[in-house]
């Protein structure tokens, strides 16, 4: 198993995991399995023996493991084969989790690296959570303000070297805005920093026009 250690971000695992995912234990049947993820609508499910998690099976491993349509097989003889396979026989040992206590960027880079779109969630050997990519997006989503109706500026050449940061929220706030998220992007071939700001306040304009009078360049 491989985790990871805790970051410093102010978001971590444990505000945005399930904390309650639908599991099953090694010796469910594979039927029962698919049933499970088919009325549950998820398409994966950790795998639980004792409290102790031992693995993970997705709704790909289940199809892969039923036999083909073009199989000379005939459907009862399908069925029944289906019905002797249990989940311990086509589940994903291999796995890699995190900590309730570990950054949400950790657990976006670290599925982004090992390409896969959900991570257990471990706490002293014991499942605790299931965190997907889904809930990390979303959970940056609010983090930064893109599900309300915000002013957003984006501003370019930004050197963040000179404190601008700090900068920048000072002038939003004496333009009477309210700020709510700041974050910057690379420039192709620049040390320099593209900066989108996501503020409170009805007057945009008034806003932009302080920034430009500061000395900041508009990104239109």
């Amino acid at each position: 198993m491989e985790g990871g250690p805790p970051g410093e971000d102010v978001m971590f695992v444990k505000d945005w995991m399930v904390t309650d995912p639908v599991v099953v234990s090694p010796n469910t049947p594979v039927l029962e399995a698919q049933r499970i993820m088919r009325d549950r609508k998820i398409r994966r499910l950790p795998v639980v023996d004792r409290g102790k998690l031992v693995g993970i099976v997705t709704y790909r491993d289940l199809m892969e493991a039923s036999p083909s349509s073009a199989s000379s097989l005939s459907i009862h003889e399908m069925h029944y084969l289906l019905s002797k396979l249990e989940v311990k026989d086509v589940m994903a040992k291999d796995l890699v989790v995190v900590s309730p206590d570990d950054s949400a960027e950790h657990a976006v880079l670290l599925g982004a690296e090992k390409g896969v779109g959900a991570l257990p969630v471990v706490h002293k050997g014991k499942l605790v959570g299931i965190a997907t990519e889904a809930d990390i997006v979303r959970a940056y989503l609010t983090m930064l303000g893109a599900r309300e109706d915000l002013i957003r500026i984006t501003l370019k050449d930004v050197d963040l070297k000179k404190g601008a940061l700090l900068d920048l929220g000072k002038v939003v706030e004496e333009a009477g805005a309210e700020l709510v998220s700041i974050f910057s992007l690379p420039q192709r071939a620049s040390d320099l920093r593209m900066v989108v700001i996501r503020a409170r306040g009805k007057d945009q304009a008034a806003v932009e026009r302080a920034l430009k009078a500061r000395g900041y360049t508009l990104h239109k």
